[in-house]
């Protein structure tokens, strides 16, 4: 049977090292190369990737990432998005075992001098030497080599390489490093860096251990339970929050602890129900005593007209029949009725909400029944009705409303 590998492949120096490394080892490989045209080079690197797959009869798939827009955010962060899931699209086309990718000693260094220049807290300096990114199972095998040796690696094998031109702007805080630190470091010195970086990362293990024993205690599946919380010391609540973050995430992301700290003011403040971060559409809120991760949800609005018919839409379904937990009564003179999501100007449903403590983003997708007049008669799931108007006259029209399965793990 064979085994496909994937290969993460830019057209400089050390992607195109460990292709050749790769190939000469025999391994079935797919090679993937993404195009951002974000400099002059671009079409450059395409090309002499392209040539060296030509010239081995390697599989090649490429990716125009399309044009990057400045609402879209920080340009590195976007471009590793674009770039992951491609990866993630043709390693599952391939079944692919392993993607691997060209980070080297060099890299190594400079994500750990960028992390202790930012403050970033995380669970491991550096970078891993195998991890799992977008369900991909990913390893680094040159991380014990320089960007010189992989250099001079393509020179002495014959492997044409493009340099990337804005690795020397010193806009980028990681060339500064390069430029400012790295070149300045001899092999030893940059072996005695990496021995620093593995005895922290050493350190790092046991904390972690101890950490997740904390996490046991104050986290079920999605939900902190902050009573437990607030027993820890603030730099316990640090790590554990760091932790609920990123295990939620399921992907690398950059976090200060000044934004951790930001999170734990709001966490401390007499607000209920407040929304504590955003990241990815995907929002952290405190609802009273818990933190949840939510999703956020499109308004709706259905109206059902007079005789009824069964219907299924997105939130939920109507039928004429069904489990009792699921029956409403409405008035007949109140067709066509409206359901719908609860609203800010619903002051007696808010009001409502208030005393239920019903958290700030269910209140936001509840339904409610409104009448033809525009008037709340009924809060569905919490059997409220609003309709002060109701008589033993009125005909009564019973429905089933049924709620649909949320497949989202985030409500």
């Amino acid at each position: 049977m064979v085994v496909n590998y994937l290969v993460g492949v830019s057209g400089g120096p050390d992607s195109l090292a460990l292709l050749d490394i790769l190939r000469k080892e025999n391994k079935q490989v797919i090679v993937c190369h993404v195009n951002y045209k974000s400099r002059e080079s671009s079409d450059r690197d395409e090309k002499i990737v392209k040539d060296y797959c030509e010239k081995y009869n390697i599989t090649i798939h490429t990716l125009l990432a399309g044009d990057y827009q400045k609402e879209d955010g920080n340009f590195e962060n976007w471009a590793r998005i674009k770039r992951y899931e491609f990866f993630k699209e043709i390693y599952d086309l391939y079944k692919c075992k392993t993607l691997y990718l060209g980070h080297h000693l060099d890299d190594v260094i400079e994500t750990y001098y960028l992390q202790k220049q930012r403050n970033i807290i995380c669970d491991y300096y550096g970078i891993k030497e195998n991890n799992t990114l977008y369900d991909m199972n990913v390893t680094r095998p040159l991380l014990d080599r320089t960007k010189e040796e992989l250099v001079r690696y393509c020179v002495s094998n014959n492997i044409v390489f493009g340099e990337d031109e804005t690795n020397k702007d010193l806009k980028y805080e990681r060339n500064k490093i390069r430029e400012s630190v790295l070149s300045k470091l001899s092999r030893e010195e940059k072996n005695s860096i990496i021995d620093e970086i593995n005895n922290k990362n050493k350190n790092k293990l046991i904390e972690k251990k101890r950490i997740d024993k904390l996490m046991e205690e104050c986290i079920k599946g999605n939900t902190l339970n902050l009573i437990e919380f607030s027993k820890y010391s603030k730099k316990d609540k640090i790590s554990i929050l760091y932790h609920f973050v990123i295990n939620t995430y399921k992907r690398k992301l950059s976090i200060s602890e000044s934004r951790l700290n930001d999170v734990l003011k709001k966490i401390d403040s007499k607000k209920p129900n407040i929304i504590l971060w955003e990241e990815d559409g995907l929002y952290l809120c405190k609802e009273y005593d818990e933190l949840n991760f939510r999703v956020k949800k499109e308004p709706y609005s259905y109206t059902i007209c007079y005789p009824v018919e069964e219907k299924k839409y997105k939130q939920f379904s109507v039928s004429l029949s069904g489990e009792r937990k699921d029956l409403i009564s409405v008035n007949k003179a109140d067709f066509p009725i409206t359901i719908r999501n609860a609203r800010t100007s619903d002051k007696k449903v808010n009001k409502l909400f208030k005393d239920k403590k019903i958290p700030l983003f269910e209140r936001r997708s509840w339904p409610v029944i409104v009448d033809k007049n525009g008037v709340v008669i009924l809060v569905l799931k919490l059997d409220i009705l609003y309709n002060e108007k109701v008589t033993f006259k009125d005909e009564k029209i019973q429905l089933y409303i049924r709620e649909s399965e949320d497949t989202n793990e985030f409500k």
